[in-house]
């Protein structure tokens, strides 16, 4: 927070935002972004966990609550606040309905209240007194009185153009007969009390006429600045009256400056893209879009997008089985967005080679993303640590032979794009064999920038390895080649991998003084984690659950001397 406000102050970034024709709408957004990121930055590893957490938010949002769009400006909005929070404002129009009411605080007898003396100088009575003293209740009455006839005035000085006041007698059962405490009004007092003491009135039997004679005597002595009307009666719009409307951007010469061109039809043009970033996730996403359409399953979207079953039915020649009998097994663990995420929190935080602190991790994580933190689920997370730390990897090494210095958690990388477009993209990756979905988006992105979930050093190689928490089945045989293929396949990991690799090329290259691409880069593995279990082999002895590729370096050469066609 504190870096975040230091930040606004140095920049001017409140004073250039304003500048903008929209510029309270970006101002509203940039205090609403640093409200949500110092909230979750209480649950982040890291800086670099935090930005992850901003990026998967920006990638696959849930819109929860406290994510909504803000409203820039309530200037044009009926606002309904307390009479104490409207001292020293002003308002356009303002209603008060309820002022007719008679409900002073009633003050507990033990507490002392404010008084004055005969100098006017404020005193607090610690004086004990018997429960029924008339005298207290009579001066604790006053003093609540006199407040009640300060937030009157308050109220009625608020408005810039026009108040709407509710006075008169009523009856708050639907009947004929005024009830006391409308009479008894602090308003209907000042209007037509004069004469009477504030004790006398109180004592008055409720006269309907001569309260309306004595509101209807104030207006008329506003000279038609004051209207009195009954609800029936009060004045409907105008025939013909227009409703306001916030005025359209006008075609000006700030509006051309900041939109790069002048506005047309009250909108202004696209910016230059420039500056435009994407990802995978913005590359795919039309893509994902289309798919989404033909869903038709209760499994459930998982974290990392959703394999679809009927793409596995062909595969397999029948739907996968029910899910196994043991209660604690992961296929049992709920699906979606947050159970995807507490999965990468716990592989991201725990040390891979100590399990003194894998049952924290695991509380932390669960309670983090609103899963319900009991026992069963805490066994269902502790067996797949145990069975994805202890899995054979490529060269046949495990997770749990990697200590913490020779891994490195959320790689967040930007690199330049070759700004292709879509149809460029696909076939440039058919001509590399790089299995991918038909892309279609829109403007082409001059970055692309991402995460990669972990970078582990075994020997002298170096191996990236992507989380996948995508429920494909509960059998050795759902996780087996065909199946991982599919789901590579289906959506676009391969194309993941491709700007994976480049960029931990790129970071091995400069940081590595005798880097060599065939002696250090191992590979790229997806771990579909619900299905990397020990015991799970191939009939070759491979470990199942793992999709393991290798990019020839003539690929990443090419992808780095990438530029468009014109």
């Amino acid at each position: 927070a504190f870096m975040f406000q230091r930040w606004r102050e140095q920049e001017a970034v409140d004073q250039r935002l304003l500048a903008c024709l929209d510029g309270e709408r970006r101002l509203t957004n940039l205090l609403h972004l640093g409200e949500l990121l110092q909230r979750a930055n209480h649950q982040a590893h890291s800086p670099e966990s935090l930005l992850r957490w901003m990026h998967v938010q920006r990638e696959e949002p849930e819109s929860p609550d406290d994510a909504q769009l803000r409203l820039e400006s309530d200037r044009n909005l009926v606002q309904i606040v307390t009479i104490h929070k409207s001292k020293g404002l002003e308002y356009g129009l303002v209603f008060c309905p309820l002022l007719w009411l008679d409900s002073p605080s009633a003050a507990s007898e033990s507490l002392p209240f404010e008084d004055r003396d005969d100098h006017g100088q404020i005193v607090l009575d610690f004086r004990l007194a018997p429960p029924d003293s008339v005298e207290r209740k009579n001066r604790q009455r006053e003093v609540d009185e006199a407040e009640g006839i300060r937030l009157i005035y308050v109220a009625l000085t608020r408005a810039v153009h026009r108040c709407y006041l509710v006075v008169g007698l009523f009856d708050r059962s639907g009947g004929t007969v005024p009830s006391k405490d409308s009479h008894s009004s602090l308003l209907n007092w000042l209007a037509a009390g004069s004469g009477f003491t504030r004790t006398q009135w109180l004592k008055l039997t409720p006269e309907v006429e001569r309260i309306e004679q004595a509101w209807r005597a104030i207006a008329a002595a506003a000279n038609d600045q004051i209207g009195c009307f009954t609800p029936s009666a009060i004045p409907r719009p105008i025939e013909g009256a227009v409703r306001l409307r916030r005025a359209a951007l006008a075609e000006s010469v700030n509006a051309e400056l900041i939109s790069g061109g002048p506005v047309r039809d009250g909108l202004a043009p696209r910016r230059d893209p420039g500056w435009a970033e994407g990802s995978f996730s913005s590359l795919t996403r039309k893509r994902k879009e289309d798919r989404a359409e033909d869903r038709k399953t209760d499994r459930g979207e998982d974290h990392d997008t959703f394999v679809e079953i009927k793409l596995l039915e062909s595969i397999h020649g029948v739907a996968p089985p029910t899910s196994p009998a043991t209660p604690t097994d992961i296929a049992h663990f709920p699906r979606g967005p947050k159970a995807g995420e507490c999965i990468h929190a716990i592989f991201e935080r725990i040390d891979f080679t100590d399990s003194s602190g894998w049952d924290c991790e695991i509380n932390r994580a669960l309670v983090q993303f609103g899963l319900a933190n009991n026992s069963l689920h805490h066994e269902m997370l502790l067996q797949l640590v145990r069975d994805v730390l202890a899995t054979s990897l490529a060269d046949e090494f495990t997770l749990a032979q990697i200590p913490r210095q020779q891994r490195l958690n959320e790689l967040g990388f930007r690199i330049m794009a070759p700004s292709l477009s879509p149809d460029q993209w696909n076939t440039w990756l058919r001509s590399y064999r790089i299995p991918a979905p038909s892309l279609q988006f829109g403007v082409p992105p001059k970055y692309l920038q991402g995460f990669i979930d972990l970078i582990v050093q075994s020997g002298d190689k170096f191996y990236i390895l992507d989380w996948k928490s995508n429920y494909l089945g509960d059998t050795p045989q759902d996780y087996s080649s065909l199946p991982l293929e599919a789901a590579m396949q289906t959506h676009g990991y391969h194309l993941q991998s491709l700007l994976y690799c480049v960029a931990v090329h790129r970071y091995l290259r400069q940081r590595l003084p005798d880097y060599d691409y065939e002696r250090h880069m191992g590979g790229c593995l997806y771990g579909f984690v619900r299905g990397m279990r020990p015991h799970w082999r191939d009939s070759h002895g491979k470990s199942l659950g793992i999709y393991m590729h290798r990019l020839p370096l003539a690929t990443i050469n090419a992808f780095d001397q990438l530029r468009p066609r014109t």
